[in-house]
């Protein structure tokens, strides 16, 4: 199922490098304000080099933006997993 939230984007974080040796990867996450009046910031995550220059070409605080999404989930060894 896809969902779409509207906001404007607050920050935009410095990218990540994780893991070790062949397998590196970066991500990079962003805040947008909703604008609605209680918890109105939600945090993303953007995951691979190229859609994070893709997102940093396109985007800059303060840009006002409508964020599609999935939600996922997983259960596994009793701990429930969202992504």
């Amino acid at each position: 199922m896809e969902l779409e939230v509207k906001g404007t984007i607050k920050t935009i974080e410095e990218v990540q490098t994780i893991g070790s040796g062949e397998k590196m990867f970066q991500k990079m996450y962003y805040v947008i304000d909703t604008g609605e009046q209680y918890d109105s910031e939600i945090a993303f995550e953007v995951f691979g080099q190229d859609k994070i220059e893709q997102f940093r070409k396109y985007n800059v605080v303060g840009d006002t933006v409508t964020v599609k999404f999935n939600i996922k989930h997983r259960k596994y060894n009793g701990q429930h997993y969202i992504t």
